[in-house]
């Protein structure tokens, strides 16, 4: 088997790569789950947002690619879910646009917080969560 250092576009054995990525996903499920059961036994989910994200998406052989290096939709897209005790309804979807920048906006808006004048002033995400989303027409650096 090739390493994924050494695995060119035709030399791979895939089935190994996708069962370790795989075995990574799960793992990272685990861990995720001991977290909110520490949360709910705790006495802090009712009052904990939870958001869970990465910063980039991943190939796994489509376009005969394997990583992030493209910019195809698999390596743009991102996973994005957001729970916001007494707001999130419980297995909500949406297919809106939804960018990574509109989280510190969006989470201090939720906790309470003043969002810095350099923000937008209300998020996409919260626009998402109030059901009223919009597509900004401008970037805001926070």
């Amino acid at each position: 088997m090739n390493s994924v250092s050494s695995c060119g576009r035709t030399n791979c054995d895939y089935g190994a790569m996708f069962y370790s990525y795989y075995a990574c996903v799960s793992y990272i499920d685990s861990l995720v789950g001991q977290v909110l059961t520490q949360l709910e036994t705790e006495g802090f989910a009712d009052n904990t947002i939870v958001v869970l994200t990465s910063d980039h998406g991943f190939h796994l052989g489509e376009h005969r690619e394997w990583a992030k290096n493209t910019n195809f939709e698999d390596a743009t897209r991102v996973p994005l879910l957001v729970h916001v005790p007494n707001v999130t309804i419980s297995g909500s979807r949406t297919n809106a646009f939804v960018e990574l920048i509109d989280l510190f906006p969006t989470l201090t808006e939720l906790t309470g917080l003043p969002v810095p004048p350099t923000c937008p002033t209300l998020s996409n995400v919260s626009k998402q969560l109030q059901g009223e989303y919009q597509i900004r027409s401008t970037i805001a650096r926070c």
